[in-house]
C-alpha cells in the first residue's frame, strides 16, 4: 500500500485500501495456484534439462 494515509473525506481515498486489498489478494493467490500444480518431478526434469 501507499506510504501516505488516504484522505478519508474523499470517496476514492476512503475506498482505495479495501479495493486494493482485494486486488492484491488475487494477485498473490495466482502464483500459489500455479505452484500447487508443480511437482518435484517437474523440477527435477527442468534441472536436468538445463544442466545438459
Amino acid at each position: 500500500m501507499h506510504r501516505a494515509t488516504p484522505d478519508q473525506e474523499c470517496v476514492i481515498g476512503r475506498g482505495i485500501q479495501p479495493a486494493m486489498r482485494d486486488i492484491y489478494g488475487g494477485i498473490e493467490n495466482t502464483p500459489r495456484q500455479e505452484l500447487a500444480e508443480v511437482t518435484l518431478e517437474d523440477v527435477r526434469k527442468a534441472v536436468l534439462a538445463t544442466s545438459s
